[in-house]
């Protein structure tokens, strides 16, 4: 039970760091007028930032807990950064849809027609009405897609860190 609370309390704190620097991030952006852009490196970055901070919240669990380690905390801690963090961007997301910039999903939208119209110049309106629909459909399950997804990256690097860094007690 007492490993229970510790990892909670790494998981809460790297959480923490993690949503925080990703707050930073997507603001850089904003400021930058990039948050519309939806290139590979944006992605990358966001990626990487989840990637070090799962690390850092096991290796700074394993220091405190007398240097071991096994995996399934390595998942607990990681995993449990990931959703913290999912959950601090989610309510940074609808402050920002909502009250920062408002017009962001009707933006995101027309970005959409503008790509869809492009790969398919052929498309009805009837068709490219309907990918609208899906992408506002999409749209408005986010918050929850992206602590899924959070939670399943998270597993994976850390059931990744955990193999490396494991270590049970004699």
């Amino acid at each position: 039970m007492e490993n229970q609370v510790k990892t909670r309390k790494y998981a809460l704190q790297y959480g923490l760091f993690l949503g925080l620097a990703s707050i930073a991030f997507n603001f850089m952006l904003y400021t930058q007028e990039l948050h519309y852009n939806q290139d590979p490196m944006t992605q990358l970055v966001g990626l990487a930032l989840l990637a070090i901070f799962i690390i850092l919240g096991i290796v700074a669990f394993k220091k405190a807990n007398g240097s071991f380690i096994s995996i399934g905390q390595a998942l607990k801690t990681g995993v449990g950064v990931a959703v913290v963090a999912a959950v601090i961007s989610g309510i940074y997301g609808f402050i920002f849809t909502n009250f920062i910039e408002p017009e962001f999903a009707d933006k995101m939208l027309e970005i959409a027609r503008e790509q869809m119209l492009q790969q398919r110049p052929d498309l009805s309106d009837e068709q490219l009405e309907a990918g609208l629909n899906i992408q506002r459909t999409i749209m408005s399950f986010l918050p929850l897609v992206g602590i899924l997804m959070s939670a399943l990256i998270g597993l994976i690097i850390s059931l990744i860190t955990g193999l490396i860094v494991r270590k049970n007690p004699e």
